[in-house]
């Protein structure tokens, strides 16, 4: 692991990326701000569970993510690839960002 509870730190150059996500790869994506384009330094990260079947779309298992708005709980689920808006909570109020998948990091 990256000893932080932070989404964002497995992008750190010590993780290896990888070019084609595997099962048992990380997923990071990444929010940025919709106005400048900028980091919010928030994101998500997930294990792939799957390669993917179709473009655009990978199967993931991870927590914070369930359909029935449990944040706790841990589900496989479709995750889109393709950047997307969201709403963020930064600093107490939510903010429009765009979620993008940053990179694939292999478990070793």
């Amino acid at each position: 692991g990256s000893n932080s509870a932070a989404s964002q730190s497995f992008l750190d150059a010590a993780f290896k990326r990888a070019a084609n996500p595997e099962r048992g790869h990380l997923a990071i994506f990444t929010c940025v701000d919709k106005a400048s384009g900028r980091s919010l330094g928030i994101g998500h990260v997930a294990f792939v569970a799957s390669s993917p079947s179709k473009p655009g779309s990978i199967q993931l298992l991870g927590g914070n993510t369930s359909k029935d708005g449990h944040s706790s709980i841990i589900c496989e689920k479709p995750f889109s690839t393709n950047p997307r808006e969201v709403r963020r909570h930064v600093n107490g109020v939510y903010v429009p960002c765009i979620m993008k998948l940053s990179a694939y990091i292999e478990i070793q």
